[in-house]
């Protein structure tokens, strides 16, 4: 693996994230074509960036050769075509790219709390075996977002999760009367009911609320100052 421009390169794949230095990739619902231009100029014009209009839903799309480059109501994308990358929005919710150097496979997800209770991490696990996929050959990268530090919810929301994984161990603290949620834990717990191999998930520790210097935060920004940044991996 090598790195230039910020950008990840393995060997048949690239990877990387932006960070708010570069500006919001969205502006309100549309996405900003000079963070697309900038991008295409880092990895390369001939590649074709597909991003998706998120929803918090369990829809992921197979990317083709002739696929649009904005795909609605969507919060996966994967694909096996050369010259594709994909593109995840995010600013506090969970950014995880796959990939499998055997088959050729690369996808990327945006999962919040509502995609995480709905199963959107294990559809994509299951959309990799689909495709040929062996777990062992499946690589994970789990990018900036909201910590269990700064993450506070309702004791429903904890309810629902309980409910959802029983099986699952410290995925949330309790500070006096408050809850807090540690999205990336459960992330993890899933992976590991999968038996993804732990050598094959890189982690980048970094709450978007405590570093919202570099990173962009729901919870952290104010309307004004709000934006979102991209999670993107692409085939070479």
């Amino acid at each position: 693996m090598k790195k230039s421009n910020g950008v990840y390169y393995f060997p048949f794949a690239l990877a990387g994230f932006s960070t708010r230095a570069v500006g919001s990739v969205k502006h309100g619902n549309k996405f900003d074509r000079r963070f697309i231009e900038q991008l295409s100029h880092v990895i390369g014009s001939s590649k074709q960036i597909t991003y998706m209009v998120q929803k918090h839903t369990t829809n992921i799309e197979i990317v083709k050769k002739d696929s649009a480059s904005e795909i609605f109501n969507t919060d996966g994308l994967i694909t096996q075509e050369k010259n594709k990358v994909l593109l995840a929005v995010t600013a506090d919710c969970v950014p995880i790219v796959m990939y499998d150097s055997v088959k050729k496979i690369i996808g990327v997800v945006h999962a919040g709390y509502k995609g995480i209770l709905l199963g959107i991490v294990e559809n994509m696990i299951k959309k990799f075996i689909k495709l040929g996929s062996e777990l062992s050959n499946i690589k994970i990268g789990i990018g900036p977002s909201i910590g269990v530090c700064c993450y506070d919810v309702s004791k429903d929301r904890i309810e629902q999760f309980k409910q959802r994984y029983p099986g699952f161990k410290n995925f949330f603290q309790k500070k006096h009367a408050l809850y807090f949620l540690d999205l990336q834990s459960i992330v993890l717990q899933i992976l590991k009911q999968f038996k993804v191999q732990n050598k094959n998930i890189e982690r980048v520790n970094l709450c978007t609320s405590c570093n919202n210097e570099q990173f962009f935060s729901y919870r952290k920004d104010s309307n004004k100052t709000f934006g979102e940044f991209a999670t993107f991996i692409g085939m070479i």
